[in-house]
């Protein structure tokens, strides 16, 4: 370890681990609200998102390594060979480290990571520790074994007490707020900050997601029954309709496109930015013309592809369809998050075992699933990028 110049010794402060871990089964089981169930499905989706994100980097293995590579080093500290391997150990755990940090979830999942204290599991947030610790220990290699190897152990520890927490809660099903196979649960999350909604906004809000759910359905399937409220979340001013799993295909669909528009747009304003330090006027304003015709197409471009995917051409249907993408343009540019809830159901099927309609329904929530994948970590920025204006004198 002597390769690596020593710093300040980094003392790590010592972890309540089983304090950490009794105050997310308390969190976890102790209903304080009418979002009671809401919030359990939101916990669980987290821990299912922490442990399936571990599991890919590896990185309780990733570490288990180092801790190797280092007792390597206390064990014979004058070959020059494990110092070059502890390197490679810690390159590979930067490597993945790279594809997992904090700022890549969803808003409310780091909440949750930040108040159950569960940032070991981010692989960015242990290889910094772990890099300090092995630089700051570069002349006591025996400090730095004891403290990566307790950092090991925290991994190992949370890891196993949150496979613990998600199965106790499937076993006593607090996970109930089960969706049909043909249904798709289409929440609308509402931002507040650290303010109250004002009652003339939320009024407006529930108008615009009646619409957005109306004019999809017909989309989708032809016809409008009408949206049905199936959870209401106060803590998130969340609000969740029970949709045709059709309509969760045609509202995924569309905020794939409006996000991808959305990131275009927000390159392009960085790379105006850049040009105007530059004094590059002329190439800054072209830039913005394309930023405003971009804008300007975002409802047309990603109805067309809504018409086209489902075989529509009535005009009708387009300007309905056009206006509610405008919607879901303009709620994604205020960071409201739009989420689609699907079924579980028919998983771990044997294949072939399934009818024409339930193959076609899995295909319908793969599908679902796939579209947002991509969307997943999406965060608008602070302040509005798009400025969309919507024409509420519109025919509803």
């Amino acid at each position: 370890m002597s390769a690596i110049n020593p710093e300040v010794r980094v003392n790590r402060r010592p972890v309540d681990k089983s304090a950490r871990r009794e105050r997310i089964a308390v969190n976890a089981s102790a209903p304080s609200s009418a979002s009671f169930a809401m919030n359990v499905e939101r916990l669980l989706s987290v821990l299912n998102l922490l442990l399936e994100t571990t599991q890919r980097t590896g990185l309780e293995a990733k570490v288990t390594e180092i801790v190797g590579a280092i007792q390597s080093v206390v064990n014979e500290p004058g070959n020059a060979a494990h110092p070059e391997q502890l390197a490679q150990k810690l390159a590979a755990l930067a490597d993945v480290a790279a594809t997992d940090t904090l700022d890549q979830y969803p808003v409310l999942s780091r909440e949750i990571i930040e108040e159950f204290g569960l940032e070991a599991l981010i692989a960015s947030d242990t290889e910094s520790k772990v890099r300090a610790i092995v630089q700051s220990n570069a002349a006591t290699p025996g400090v730095a074994l004891k403290a990566v190897t307790d950092l090991r152990d925290e991994i190992a520890g949370d890891t196993k007490a949150l496979r613990q927490i998600r199965e106790g809660l499937k076993r006593f099903n607090l996970h109930s707020d089960e969706i049909e196979p043909d249904k798709a649960g289409i929440s609308f999350i509402i931002p507040r900050g650290d303010e109250s909604v004002p009652a003339p906004r939320l009024i407006s809000d529930l108008k615009d997601f009646e619409f957005v759910e109306n004019a999809f359905e017909r989309l989708a399937t032809g016809h409008q029954t009408g949206a049905r409220v199936r959870a209401l979340a106060s803590s998130d001013f969340a609000i969740t309709l029970d949709s045709p799993l059709s309509v969760g295909v045609a509202i995924a669909f569309a905020i794939k496109f409006v996000i991808a528009r959305y990131q275009e747009i927000l390159n392009l304003r960085r790379s105006q930015i850049e040009l105007r330090k530059l004094k590059s006027e002329s190439a800054a304003q072209a830039v913005e013309n394309d930023i405003a015709e971009r804008i300007a197409k975002i409802s047309d471009d990603v109805a067309d592809k809504l018409m086209q995917k489902f075989n529509r051409t009535a005009e009708e249907e387009r300007a309905a369809t056009r206006k509610a993408v405008l919607k879901i343009a303009y709620m994604i540019d205020r960071r409201y998050r739009i989420e689609v809830r699907v079924s579980t159901a028919g998983k771990g099927k044997k294949e072939g075992a399934e009818s024409t309609d339930e193959q076609a329904l899995a295909s319908a929530r793969s599908e679902i699933l796939e579209l947002q994948s991509t969307t997943k970590f999406f965060e608008a920025e602070k302040e509005p990028l798009l400025l969309l204006t919507v024409d509420d004198d519109l025919e509803q």
